[in-house]
């Protein structure tokens, strides 16, 4: 089952929530769409500051966490973009927390929470 993609534009961000369940051996391909539907969004909504809550059911392995961000760039990543993840469940948190890692070595503005309220904070912050 493919990644399913809602979003609600604020005045100061982009809000995104990803609901669904990976599929095994499918996680880059998936996680690479759904990537690439919220940098089109993004920039046709012209917001930088971008929400991404993540309910989406499965694990994720590490390679395809980094292939996933490492395709930033050939999707239409913007630079300038921010990026307040949020997954509030506990797994899905640690499972998550290494796209805040990657994101930074590869020169990206990224941060995980464990729910909306401090990711908006931090996020409206900068």
């Amino acid at each position: 089952m493919s990644l399913k993609v809602k979003h609600k534009v604020f005045e100061d961000y982009l809000w995104i929530e990803f609901t669904g369940n990976r599929t095994p051996g499918n996680e880059i391909q998936e996680g690479i769409v759904a990537w690439k539907k919220v940098a089109y969004l993004a920039k046709e909504l012209n917001r930088t500051r971008i929400m991404v809550i993540s309910k989406v059911i499965g694990r994720l392995p590490a390679i395809s966490a980094f292939s996933i961000t490492e395709s930033l760039d050939i999707i239409g990543w913007q630079h300038d973009f921010i990026v307040a993840g949020v997954a509030p469940d506990k797994l899905n948190f640690t499972n998550l927390s290494i796209f805040e890692t990657i994101m930074q070595n590869l020169g990206y503005e990224g941060k995980m929470f464990a729910n909306e309220g401090h990711a908006k904070k931090w996020l409206l912050s900068l």
